[in-house]
């Protein structure tokens, strides 16, 4: 079986910094981190396409997968709306969809009684738009990692 085996150790990478953004509670430490996890999120694509597709049979399959992502009627909003506009977004323009505060504001409501409260040390950073909205930044990542996991499985199978 042919691998994408560059794309594999981006994607390697990409679960080491989850596990750190996972740990970190330092802001500022997160957001850094974050740079960094958004741009080798995008990197498992381009690698793809520039090391690992030199194998014929793995460009031809890799092609026609990067055509649907970019379709996103073909279900792959993840890769739109995620992957490429949180890098975009980041290196671009230094925007966030992941929310930046220090402390978030939360409500709870439990019967008639709502109480308000403020989680701090990055128990939750919320996406703040797009794909995930309101989905805490980290599990959103880790469905991006198990996303690209599952294309490059399909496009290994497919070089054949």
């Amino acid at each position: 079986m042919i691998r994408a085996q560059q794309a594999r150790r981006v994607l390697a990478d990409c679960r080491l910094v989850h596990r750190m953004l996972e740990d970190e509670t330092d802001p500022d430490q997160f957001r850094i981190m974050w740079v960094g996890a958004v741009s080798l999120l995008r990197a498992v694509g381009h690698v793809l396409d520039k090391v690992d597709a030199v194998e014929p049979t793995l460009r031809a399959s890799s092609s026609n997968a990067f055509k649907h992502w970019k379709d996103a009627s073909k279900g792959h909003v993840i890769f739109t709306e995620f992957i490429e506009k949180s890098r975009n977004l980041v290196l671009k323009e230094y925007e966030f969809q992941v929310d930046q505060r220090d402390e978030i504001p939360l409500v709870v409501v439990d019967g008639a009684d709502a109480s308000n409260f403020n989680l701090s040390e990055n128990l939750f950073r919320p996406l703040l738009d797009g794909y995930g909205a309101g989905e805490d930044g980290r599990d959103v990542y880790a469905a991006a990692i198990d996303w690209w996991e599952e294309q490059l499985t399909l496009i290994e199978a497919a070089a054949i």
